[in-house]
């Protein structure tokens, strides 16, 4: 213990001169320093020159309420310092959070050049301006792990509104058609799906919506076709004709009588549909459009009253290439041979 009034030795501590020197020597390989004086870790840049820029184009886009469609806001391009082309830029905040962006490199542009998209129904979330009416993005670029100074995008959502069709017919403004329904073109245009000749009405009426996914408007249009084609017509069936058992090949059953009331070629066409498995027993003159017995050879018995099929139904149609007529029904029935 030491006693009243004795004064404490101040503590010295002495380093040679090569500890001095090593100590210097390690400060000055493992810290850099930059301006003003900083010591920065190894590996970080000690001017701007080593630092990556990031570049964007526009700093404040819009984007319609409800869209679901990706879609391209605006462009950011990264600077590297130098010739590296190693640069990656990346939105790595947002407010509110949870946004429905992101930034990809450019398929069409340079390594170093970047897009911000819209994400839309890819992402699952979409903007709503009831939600949030505006976002604020923080876009940063990176080279070898190192960041360049943030850059902030704005994208503001405008409120949605009713599709308006300016051009719409309504009331008693018909179309008259005379090309070729069914679809929307590119231009949001009305365009047929068949040609004009197969529509076999003088008035088709179209339902269509419009639609921003948000809001849709009903819209209807009649559709009149002037100088439209008409179905030919088979004047003479349906018919019944019975014959006997004993009928033989060649035999006539009828003759059809076939109209088009605007004069185009007709093809006419007759098969048995009951039973469909007897139809070799008949045949059709395509060019004098008859129906008659077929021959067999042999001489062969086709029908027979007691063991065999008494009625046979044949179905005959006739078309001008675009409409056809309603399907006749021809009736044949066997008859005890005499």
């Amino acid at each position: 213990m030491r006693g009243h009034g004795q004064q404490r030795q101040p503590m010295t501590t002495s380093r040679t001169e090569s500890d001095t020197t090593a100590a210097r020597r390690l400060a000055s390989s493992s810290l850099a320093t930059a301006p003003g004086g900083l010591c920065l870790p190894p590996g970080l840049p000690t001017d701007d020159s080593q630092t990556p820029h990031a570049d964007l184009a526009d700093t404040y886009v819009t984007i319609s309420d409800g869209a679901v469609m990706e879609t391209l806001l605006t462009s950011v391009k990264c600077l590297p310092s130098g010739a590296t082309t190693s640069c990656i830029c990346n939105i790595i905040s947002s407010a509110p959070p949870f946004s429905p962006f992101d930034v990809w490199r450019s398929k069409t542009g340079t390594q170093t050049e970047f897009e911000v998209h819209y994400v839309g129904q890819r992402g699952h979330y979409f903007v709503n301006y009831t939600v949030a009416s505006t976002y604020r993005l923080e876009v940063v670029c990176s080279e070898n792990n190192v960041d360049s100074s943030p850059v902030f995008l704005e994208v503001d959502v405008w409120p949605n509104h009713h599709p308006v069709v300016t051009n719409w017919p309504s009331g008693d403004d018909d179309f008259l058609v005379s090309g070729v329904i069914a679809s929307f073109s590119a231009s949001g245009g009305i365009e047929l799906a068949v040609h004009s000749s197969s529509v076999a009405v003088d008035r088709v009426v179209c339902k269509v919506d419009v639609s921003d996914v948000s809001n849709t408007v009903s819209l209807t249009v009649f559709v009149d076709f002037s100088n439209r084609n008409h179905q030919p017509i088979i004047n003479n069936l349906p018919k019944n004709v019975s014959i006997f058992e004993n009928t033989t090949g060649g035999f006539l059953l009828t003759a059809l009588d076939v109209i088009d009331p605007d004069n185009d070629p007709v093809t006419t066409d007759c098969h048995v549909v009951y039973p469909a498995a007897e139809n070799y027993k008949f045949y059709f003159d395509i060019r004098s459009r008859e129906i008659k017995v077929s021959q067999l050879p042999r001489a062969q018995s086709l029908f027979d009253f007691d063991d065999g099929v008494r009625q046979y139904v044949i179905h005959c149609v006739a078309s001008d290439g675009y409409l056809t007529s309603a399907v006749v029904r021809f009736t044949k029935n066997t008859r005890k041979s005499r």
